[in-house]
């Protein structure tokens, strides 16, 4: 059966004949001082495999063998399978898991207990912000002691010379004894938790690295530009540096939890490690990292619940921004004219079968993404779920399922009308492989994404794609959103239910395209398109009329998927196929052969574009495209430049490549400085600058 499935998996990836990028990871095994008495703020007593009061019902990621370096081998397998997929065969993960067993240790001992990094109280009059600021403080203490334990071990990992092929990537992560407390209280949810104390799996890189005091040892120091409300020079932490380490300066640290099931809720350590693998990458998190909301839902492994689909132990795939910016899947671009639309047949996310996602510009700026999200990438709806044990040599086992059953492989209760009993189908051991990574999602269907680039440019630089705006912005304005395609926006909301306690959506099938639900005159209807107007539409960010609109064939032989929306507390069909037509139009508002939406290169100002009559075509305009430095730019109504260009500007793509794009200028006259605001009447443009007024005429 081994060979078999290595068989399988080979076949899934084969298709990649050059050379992937490879993460190659140094995985740290590092527990704390026992509590002698158990300390009832903690999972366990600071040691490796010390929860043993549920052990029983951890029968996935089980509770023997979490000290083993074969046990982390077998998930960092899970991990390679899983970005192999994901990158269509670009990207491969691997792993060497110290302490080696040349050393004569199996783990690094801290010298602290894990309480004594992580303070669950504040103190007298300590205000809740100092509160935060002193947790992260503790934190980042944990990270320094665990590194210098590491380094100041026998034979030190991080003396070991950096690879020499330049697509290797030497990468760095600890594992720590003791939960994640991202489902502690387990099945009760936060009414049961009982475990502050716990961590939480954070990815350390950028600002983080200011919680260490600068006159703490081997740190990097960067100086601060002094201000006026500095009293004096002030210095802070960038990364560490390690005496005799083969890097200048550890600037990143991934940080995982020796398990996330809590309170007997069986949950899965897969999904946190590949979306810190994915961090570590390049790709940010799309959450709200400030409040803790999602806001992409179970679609996108860089939102926590997407790396939590499938109790952790099946996250989602990246979504397609997160995909195409990686530079892992091939974009088809699309432009609908009047009476043109444009048909797609988009392939199952992941499965390699063809065009997997396509890009519609509604403006310079934004778009939108479509994707196909498959539970399943085979026609009847199978998944093969690849098994084992931790034990270095074991064999393997394959399990096959249709996707409407998955959650019989995770899942620790079955429920049917209200009663739940234990579930006898649950897998045991690890799950190593799928034969399709989306299994998790809630549903399958094609997704649309719409996608805000000057909102990203102002926030990758922090790691995150989605941040919280305020509450006058949070609901308005994100880098990247999903369409809900049922018009009800509930993803990213806080809602109350019964007991008064807040409560989210984190997506169903009646987000994707085709679903079929009930309509409000009480019979079934089949949601096909998105249309330009609507609660879920295709305008920008600042609500411009795109005429666009996205309408899904159901394929003739497809598979019904009937889902529950937790949510909303009823079902849905979903139609599910591993290749959809979708088909892209835009309303008769169009211009045939229109070159808008068009990038002018240059950050334009504010109002900056007016009408002009067109002197070589009567009852024609320009288009008078003003820029911040006081130069303008003119095109006609079809967005034709009218004169030569003049130069080119080499202008960053948003991408993890560093990719640039050649943008050619049709600058019309001199730059009189900074553009402070413009007009225009019949053949002339007015542009106030600072410190002047310029008419400038256009004439045959």
């Amino acid at each position: 059966m081994k060979k078999l499935v290595l068989s399988l998996l080979f076949a899934f990836f084969a298709s990649s004949a050059f050379a992937a990028d490879t993460l190659e990871v140094f995985a740290f095994l590092v527990q704390f001082k026992q509590e002698k008495t158990d300390n009832s703020l903690t999972t366990g007593d600071g040691t490796f495999g010390s929860d043993v009061k549920n052990k029983d019902a951890y029968s996935l990621d089980p509770v023997k063998m979490r000290n083993s370096a074969s046990y982390w081998q077998k998930h960092f397998e899970f991990a390679n399978n899983y970005f192999q997929a994901a990158s269509g065969g670009k990207m491969a993960v691997k792993a060497r898991i110290f302490p080696e067993a040349s050393s004569g240790q199996t783990v690094y001992t801290l010298d602290k207990q894990i309480i004594d990094y992580n303070r669950t109280k504040k103190m007298k009059g300590e205000k809740t912000a100092e509160y935060d600021d002193a947790r992260s403080r503790d934190y980042l203490s944990f990270i320094y002691d665990a590194v210098m334990k590491v380094h100041k071990s026998k034979n030190s990992p991080f003396e070991i010379p950096l690879p020499e092929n330049p697509n290797t990537k030497r990468a760095y992560m600890i594992i720590h004894a003791g939960a994640s407390r991202l489902v502690d209280g387990g099945s009760m949810g936060t009414d049961g938790a009982d475990t502050p104390g716990d961590f939480m799996d954070i990815y350390v890189s950028n600002d983080a690295w200011e919680y260490l005091s600068p006159d703490s040892e081997f740190v990097a120091v960067k100086k601060l530009e002094k201000d006026s409300s500095m009293k004096k020079d002030s210095s802070v932490v960038t990364g560490l540096v390690l005496e005799k380490a083969a890097m200048d300066t550890l600037k990143t640290m991934m940080v995982v939890s020796e398990t996330a099931s809590q309170d007997g809720l069986n949950w899965g350590i897969n999904g946190i490690l590949v979306n810190q693998l994915g961090r570590e990458m390049g790709m940010p998190n799309t959450y709200d990292v400030v409040k803790g909301i999602s806001r992409l839902g179970y679609f996108d492994l860089m939102d926590f619940a997407g790396y939590s689909a499938g109790n952790g132990f099946m996250p989602a795939l990246p979504n397609a921004w997160n995909r195409s910016y990686m530079g892992w899947s091939d974009v088809k671009v699309v432009r609908p004219t009047k009476g043109k639309s444009v048909s797609v047949d988009i392939a199952a996310a992941g499965s390699g079968l063809g065009t997997e996602i396509v890009k519609v510009p509604l403006s310079a700026s934004e778009y939108l993404l479509i994707e196909n999200r498959q539970r399943s990438w085979k026609k009847d709806g199978e998944i093969s779920v690849v098994l084992g044990d931790a034990s270095a040599d074991s064999d393997t086992s394959m399990r096959s399922v249709v996707a409407d059953s998955i959650t019989y492989v995770f899942e620790d209760s079955i429920c049917t009308d209200g009663k739940c009993k234990k579930n006898p189908h649950k897998a045991k051991g690890l799950i190593l492989s799928l034969s399709s990574f989306d299994a998790g999602i809630p549903a399958s269907g094609i997704a649309v994404w719409k996608v805000n680039e000057w909102y990203l440019r102002e926030s990758l630089e922090y790691g995150i794609a989605n941040y919280w705006g305020g509450d006058t912005l949070r609901d308005h304005q994100f880098g990247i959103s999903l369409v809900e395609a049922d018009g009800v926006l509930s993803i990213g909301k806080t809602f109350k239910n019964a007991l008064g306690q807040d409560s989210y959506d984190y997506g169903s099938g009646t987000d994707l395209m085709p679903h079929k639900r009930y309509g409000k005159n009480g019979k079934f209807e089949t949601v096909k398109a998105i249309l330009p107007t609507g609660y879920a539409n295709t305008k920008t960010t600042q609500g411009g009329y795109t005429g666009i609109k996205i309408s899904v064939d159901v394929p003739e032989k497809a598979r019904q998927e009937k889902t529950p929306n937790a949510f909303m507390g009823d079902s849905v069909i979903n139609y599910a196929a591993p290749v959809i037509r979708v088909t892209v139009s835009v309303d008769d508002g169009s211009i045939e052969d229109s070159k808008f939406p068009r990038n002018v290169g240059l950050r334009t100002a504010v109002r900056g574009a007016v009408f002009v009559n067109n002197p070589e075509k009567e009852g024609e305009k320009l288009v008078v495209v003003g820029a911040e430095d006081g130069s303008m730019q003119v095109f006609d109504a079809l967005g034709n430049p009218i004169v030569e260009s003049d130069t080119a500007l080499m202008v960053s793509k948003i991408s993890n490549k560093k990719q640039e794009e050649e943008v050619p200028l049709y600058r019309v006259g001199p730059s009189y400085g900074p553009l402070v605001g413009m007009a225009s009447d019949g053949d002339a443009v007015f542009s106030l600058h600072r410190g002047m007024m310029v008419k400038t005429v256009f004439r045959s």
